[in-house]
């Protein structure tokens, strides 16, 4: 569209609203003040008197800013490429350089915090975490970013962490798990094990009765949320088969005449492969349990004896029988018939 004169009006308000919307392409800059496309594309393309084409530059992506805002200009093969005054263009330019890596961290060092050392392009940098560091967490690190020799500028680096498995913890949120393997005779018995916390080793209780699959909160030792306040540590009970007792009828009976079980020494019991007992209590339940096997045992040897006796009697039975009839009934010899 060609125009033989221009507004000196439309000319100050298509340069006012570039001003305060640097970058607007032309459709845009129609909609705010209220003209059509093409009269506006007319007004930044002409630079005949009251036109503004030798008032703005136009960039790669179709947008329009006035000269006066630019500090310089740079002619590349393609396109134009600049820096304004504005921070509107500074905050692109510098997020263009912007660069992003991972950061990994085994989890004492995500729990702990501290400083951590790693490497940029073979740079060595260091960075203070927090404690209490979780998956995905975002860090800056100023001005560690690619840099740009035309402006003279430098972007930042962006740390995305990454916590590595763990062989005893997992994260669940602010939550701990641990999986902690007890054998049977803890499982009904009770007693204390030692599980790892991330505070370090400590004692716990077990109750008696306590089954394959449940689990046990350790209140405050899970991660940290915010200051002291922590989550919890769920232990996960894995309760191994038990084994047989491996133990002879002497060694039973040498067991049941002891007045308390729990008076045999370490190595004794290891002996008799029989589990250790801490308290007369469970000596007792033990001893019953010794005594049903004994007295099954028992129970099936006397079972068998019982059908061999049985057997041998009706053995005997008959061949006394037959011998008794081979006595008493009197021998007749076989009777010759004469034949003439």
């Amino acid at each position: 569209m060609s125009r033989n004169y221009y507004s000196h009006t439309t000319a100050s308000k298509i340069r006012t609203c570039i001003r305060a919307n640097p970058g607007s392409r032309a459709k845009n800059i129609a909609k705010l003040i209220g003209l059509r496309r093409e009269t506006v594309n007319s007004y930044l393309y002409s630079k005949q008197s009251g036109g503004l084409g030798n008032e703005v530059i136009q960039d790669e992506n179709y947008g329009w800013h006035l000269k006066e805002t630019l500090n310089n200009v740079v002619q590349t093969s393609n396109n134009l490429s600049f820096l304004t005054n504005t921070k509107q263009s500074s905050r692109n330019l510098s997020h263009s350089l912007n660069r992003e890596v991972l950061l990994t961290l085994s989890l004492e060092e995500a729990f702990r915090g501290g400083e951590k050392r790693f490497q940029y392009h073979g740079e060595w940098l260091t960075i203070d975490l927090p404690a209490g560091t979780r998956q995905h967490d975002r860090f800056r690190v100023s001005g560690k970013g690619e840099y740009d020799a035309h402006t003279n500028q430098r972007g930042d680096l962006y740390l995305n962490v990454k916590i590595l498995p763990h062989d005893c913890f997992q994260l669940d949120g602010d939550d701990v798990l641990y999986k902690a393997v007890i054998n049977s005779e803890v499982a009904n018995y009770g007693g204390e094990i030692k599980v790892l916390t991330l505070d370090g080793q400590i004692n716990v209780h077990i109750p008696a009765g306590i089954h394959s699959g449940q689990s046990l909160c350790l209140r405050g030792k899970g991660w940290l949320i915010t200051g002291s306040n922590r989550g919890n540590q769920l232990i996960q009970i894995l309760v191994e088969p038990s084994q047989k007792l491996k133990c002879s009828v002497k060694e039973v009976k040498t067991i049941l005449h002891q007045d308390d079980y729990s008076t045999l020494n370490d190595n004794e019991q290891e002996e008799l492969q029989l589990p250790k007992i801490s308290n007369k209590g469970q000596s007792e339940q033990l001893k019953q349990k010794l005594i049903q096997t004994q007295g099954h045992s028992f129970m099936v040897l006397r079972t068998w004896w019982f059908w061999l006796a049985l057997l041998l009697g009706g053995i005997l039975s008959i061949g006394t029988l037959s011998l008794i009839n081979g006595l008493l009934l009197p021998s007749t010899a076989p009777v010759e018939k004469n034949s003439r």
